[in-house]
């Protein structure tokens, strides 16, 4: 299952727009509009402005002229505090430090560390303790630091530096606790990231070498140059976003009085921007050092951030602001899904750790397989490893795409399990763990093969081993975040490909635009796969490489020729057409470039356009001409909607189907005179139908004395009725048949056994030229399939066809409510669920005419009254009944039975499974609920299920 998206495998509702990323906190600020705030206890109040960290920092350094206030008067300009002061001579002293004193430089390195605790741990414990229990607001009310009363210095101090900082018409006493708290934390956050930054920038300055600088230094430079600057937009369009509101973590102290969250600029293109691709920096700069101290040290750094967002910002954005809807929170929010999701799933394997119990059957084959592959793959040899790979990605993306694609558009997997009488559920249930093991196999399989492909490297610190390690582990861990996000949005449900199976009517899911799926529509596609090359990249292997880029081709081609069709016809314009990310690229940086770049001429444009239409013209007026010219004559027309046409639309092809006998060639000496006096037809109809289980006799004409002594007639399924009018029996050459009649054949004597003469030699010749006669198909040589079929006379034991009847229909049993014979998918879909009594019927109708006659238990409904129900209860499709007495159906009529009914109602039973229902009542049962797991019958006209006494109706809620 599965957006979209994706995928769906991606899935996700345009409508679901709940945030609960740690995203933008709008205050519209940059709108003129006066922010209110919200206390805790509820007191609103006025927000006053606020400026940027730098702004606020260095751009009141030096004294500022006054304001004018709102009515006119002067007001206080913001000045610096002894805070900033103390934060710039704290980032003077260190840079002095670099650039006057002979320290080593391991020394910056720690400083760096140093005050990147201080970010991560020291503000990670301030607001994970603030978000809990008020922590830093208790702090200040126990020591008395903003009253007067308790603690008049520390009152008249921070009174002193807030109101010096802030300007304007802010007032110490006018504000809430909870916002001069704020204040106060503001002032530690600009020392602390102020310094962090600044002890970065120094730490690196240290550790580049500048000694050798040549050309791959200078392209290291350009490259780290672009990073740098796609990080400093980064920075700057999430601060427009976000404001100094949410810039300072405003929301761990009051609330706006509008709280939401905002989604928009560089929000739409990654999850938590500000903390993953707002690091890019980090990595430019290592590409620019060439340092791997500081690649490790920046890798350090920004995995310490993404502790603070995990385990500080996340918890405490899901407390204020809601989760994400993902489709676990819908099927969980509603007892009916829940009761339809535990039927289908109950603790399931996923891959190899969760759910592993080993008593189950699957879990316990899928752990010795998987170890079998390990340990074979470990202590064979590399081509063996690197084969067993590729077999996997093959049957992973090939032989499983294409049983997702046969299930989506033909319910192919769930028509198989009910045509030998299971259910959907258990379609499902065997799905599960042959996918589970398919994938687990998958990378079990590539990370053998990448350690048989694998060297240990004489000098780790020669060449790129170093380098493809480190990045080789990232695109490893990235993929490991891709997997376990994309589980939180589908959760088991699209991990199995849920929506594959299980019906929209008995489990109404929707897309979710949430989690990981709000930025990318499929992000299975490229970071779901990283892994791969991780691997790939540090075993240093191009054969490792050709097997990532052949998994990496499979993916591809498995989302776009299988899930996303699937999610198109399952989703509809629900899909989304576009990802945040390209979103943003359409809206914010296409403008750019378009201002940047000119667009190109468009005079061949306007050529083009003159052309076209010309050429359609062109086109428009030689297809018809095209047409007449292939049709040849009337023949050709019938070649429309035949499947099993025996005509040619050029010359003979006799010769064409493997070489023709010899009375096929006696049969093309015949003159045309005598061919033409061959004819067939429907005998008994004149309407074209031909009823079912009744006697077919079909009437034919022959050339007196020419015919062939073996001469036969057999009848074949055919598409449907000729699209144009064709003249009956006209065969302006011969053909060959070039299928098997499946036993639906007799001589013209009626009858399969040869007739020692050709038929009519000693009849008087009441027509000096042409003999007629009739043969019967029923029983056996009769179709019981309700479908299209034609008669075709052959000549003299061959295949070649001298003779065919025009097409005649035979009909699908008349059940109640039949309302069409075609078994068209619509009437299909209208005609009401049979009763065991209209089986019953149905299955007298199935017997022979004549040689065998219906049981005696079923005499009634051969008279066409509805059976006692003691009967309709009887194990009539056992291979025994219970008086010991021989089966009371007979496979071959039990067949016929079933094809009718696969016509008339879309299910497709095989005769074991009659077997396994025994009565007419349970087949009733299970044709109910089948139709509806296949849809040819809505859920919503389910008619009542038939109680079964025996257990077998225990799939019923499927």
């Amino acid at each position: 299952m599965a957006d979209s998206d994706t995928g769906l495998r991606h899935r996700a509702s345009p409508a679901s727009t709940t945030a609960t990323e740690s995203t933008a906190v709008g205050d519209n600020t940059d709108k003129g509009e006066q922010m209110h705030g919200v206390t805790p206890s509820g007191t609103v109040f006025a927000l006053p402005k606020t400026a940027d960290m730098l702004t606020s920092v260095f751009g009141h350094l030096a004294p500022n002229k006054p304001t004018s206030s709102a009515d006119g008067k002067n007001a206080r300009a913001p000045e610096a505090n002894l805070f900033d002061f103390a934060t710039v001579a704290i980032m003077g002293t260190q840079i002095a430090l670099y650039f006057f004193t002979p320290l080593p430089r391991w020394v910056f390195l720690f400083l760096f560390l140093f005050w990147r605790a201080a970010y991560n741990a020291g503000l990670g414990y301030i607001l994970k303790r603030q978000s809990d229990e008020r922590w830093l607001q208790g702090v200040v009310v126990e020591n008395g630091w903003f009253d007067a009363a308790k603690n008049p210095v520390a009152a008249k101090f921070f009174k002193r530096e807030f109101e010096r900082k802030m300007g304007g018409e802010y007032s110490f006493e006018a504000m809430p606790l909870e916002f001069n708290t704020w204040l106060l934390y503001r002032s530690i956050v600009d020392l602390v990231l102020i310094n962090d930054f600044a002890t970065y920038c120094i730490f690196f300055f240290a550790y580049w070498d500048w000694s050798n600088f040549g050309f791959t230094d200078l392209a290291r430079l350009a490259t780290g140059l672009v990073v740098l600057v796609f990080n400093l937009w980064v920075k700057v369009d999430a601060h427009r976003v976000v404001k100094d509101f949410a810039w300072y973590w405003g929301d761990f102290f009051f609330l706006l009085n509008n709280p939401s969250l905002t989604f928009d600029g560089v929000f739409e293109m990654a999850p938590h921007p500000m903390y993953s691709v707002g690091y890019a920096g980090y990595y430019g700069v290592a590409l620019i050092t060439g340092s791997y101290t500081v690649l490790f040290v920046s890798l350090v750094a920004h995995f310490g951030q993404l502790a603070f967002l995990t385990y500080v910002e996340n918890p405490h954005i899901f407390k204020t602001y809601g989760k994400d809807r993902h489709l676990p929170h819908q099927i969980l929010s509603n007892p009916a899904y829940m009761r339809v999701f535990r039927t289908y799933f109950a603790r399931d394997l996923v891959g190899v750790v969760r759910n592993v119990d080993v008593y189950r059957a699957p879990d316990l084959f899928t752990l010795v397989i998987c170890g079998y592959a390990i340990v074979t793959g470990l202590i064979g040899t590399r081509a063996f490893a690197t084969a067993q790979a590729a077999v996997w990605i093959a049957f992973h993306s090939g032989v499983l795409g294409y049983v997702l694609h046969a299930q989506s558009t033909r319910r192919a997997w769930t028509r198989h399990f009910i045509q030998f009488g299971g259910s959907n559920k258990d379609a499902f249930e065997h799905w599960k763990p042959i996918y589970n093991l398919s994938i687990s196999m998958l990378y079990i399989a590539f990370t053998v093969a990448a350690l048989k492909n694998y060297y240990v490297p004489d000098d780790w610190t020669v060449g790129t081993f170093v380098l493809r390690h480190t990045v080789g582990a990232v695109l490893i861990l990235l993929h490991g975040w891709t997997a376990v996000s994309v589980h939180e949005v589908l959760g088991d449900f699209g991990y199995f490909f849920g929506d594959f199976f299980i019906d929209r009517a008995e489990l109404p899911t929707e897309l979710f635009y949430t989690g990981i799926y709000r930025f990318v529509n499929n992000p299975e596609k490229i970071m779901g796969h990283s892994a791969f090359w991780g691997l790939a990249l540090m075993s240093g292997s191009w054969t490792m490489a050709a097997l990532a880029i052949g998994s990496q081709a499979a993916n591809f081609a498995f989302l776009r020729l299988v899930e996303e069709p699937h999610m198109t016809r399952l989703y509809g314009s629900a899909v989304r057409k576009e990802s945040g990310a390209v979103k943003l690229v359409r809206e914010r940086v296409a403008p750019l470039v378009a201002r940047v770049v000119s667009p190109p001429a468009t005079a061949g444009a306007n050529v083009t356009a003159a052309v076209v239409p010309d050429q359609q013209t062109d086109v428009a007026r030689s297809a018809p001409a095209a047409v007449a010219a292939a049709g040849t004559p009337s023949v050709a027309a019938r070649l429309q909607n035949v499947s099993e046409s025996v005509r040619s639309s050029g010359v003979a092809v006799v010769d064409s189907v493997g070489g023709a006998s010899a009375a096929a060639g006696s049969a093309a000496a015949l003159a045309p005179t005598a061919r033409a006096l061959y004819a067939v037809h429907l005998d008994h109809s004149t309407s074209g139908k031909a009823e079912y289980g009744a006697p077919i006799r079909v009437a034919y004409s022959i050339p007196r004395g020419l015919a062939g002594r073996r001469d036969w007639i057999a009848l074949y399924r055919v598409a449907g009725p000729y699209a144009t009018s064709v003249p009956a029996n006209s065969v302006p050459v011969l053909a060959t048949t070039p299928v098997s009649s499946a036993g639906r054949w007799k001589y013209l004597n009626n009858a399969q056994d040869a007739p020692i003469v050709p038929v009519g030699s000693d009849a008087a010749a009441a027509d000096a030229d042409v003999q007629s006669g009739t043969v019967t198909f029923e029983g056996a040589a009769a179709p019981w399939t309700p479908g299209w079929y034609e008669a075709r006379v052959h000549y003299d034991e061959s295949h070649t066809v001298v003779a065919v009847s025009p097409p005649f229909q035979m009909t699908a049993p008349q059940l109640p409510g039949s309302t069409s014979t075609d078994g068209a998918t619509d009437a299909m879909a209208a005609r009401p669920d049979p009763t065991p009594a209209d089986l019953a019927r149905l299955l007298v109708a199935a017997f022979d005419d004549g040689s065998l006659v219906p049981p005696p238990v079923l005499a009634s409904a051969a008279a066409g009254a509805s059976p006692p129900a003691a009967v309709l209860d009887l194990d009539v499709f056992s291979t025994t009944a219970a008086d010991g007495d021989s089966a009371v159906v007979p496979p071959h009529v039990a067949r016929r039975m079933l094809a009718a009914m696969a016509t008339v109602y879309g299910v497709d039973f095989h005769v074991a499974a009659l077997v396994q229902f025994g009565s007419l009542a349970v087949l009733a049962n299970r044709l109910s609920a089948a139709r509806v797991a296949l849809g040819s019958r809505p859920a919503s006209r389910a008619a009542p299920l038939v109680a079964d006494e025996e257990g077998e109706g225990e799939d019923e809620e499927e």
